[in-house]
């Protein structure tokens, strides 16, 4: 389940931050982890749970920044740092997509944390408690 189809009822991952390939390898990376014998437990819902809860803020924070980058070039990644060019403008400083956001992030941390939060929770199949 790639990105672009998992979040096709927000809007499709436009080009402009050339990130639509990055998402689907992420995609798949944390769809393998959410699978992995560290995580798995045979529930195969709350691996699809796990995966959604992981992939769909990140991936719906890089179309949005896609989208903005499609109107204003200091949108784009690596642009959104050049803050000292008096042209400089973004939408909201908080939501910008920049380098340190993208390359730091830790997928293994991030399921890791998102399953101990289920365990914690004792959430079954069905999200009940």
């Amino acid at each position: 389940m790639s990105c672009d189809a998992s979040t096709a009822d927000t809007f499709q991952m436009m080009p402009d931050q050339s990130q639509g390939a990055c998402m689907a390898i992420e995609d798949a990376a944390a769809i393998g982890l959410c699978f992995s014998r560290e995580h798995f437990d045979g529930d195969v819902n709350k691996a699809l749970r796990v995966y959604e809860e992981v992939r769909k803020p990140r991936a719906s924070k890089v179309q949005a920044a896609a989208a903005r980058a499609r109107e204003n070039i200091h949108e784009r990644i690596g642009f959104s740092d050049n803050t000292d060019n008096s042209r400089y403008s973004v939408k909201n400083e908080k939501e910008k997509l920049t380098i340190e956001y993208m390359n730091s992030y830790d997928m293994h941390k991030h399921v890791a944390e998102v399953y101990q939060q289920h365990r914690q929770q004792g959430t079954g199949m069905n999200g009940a408690v």
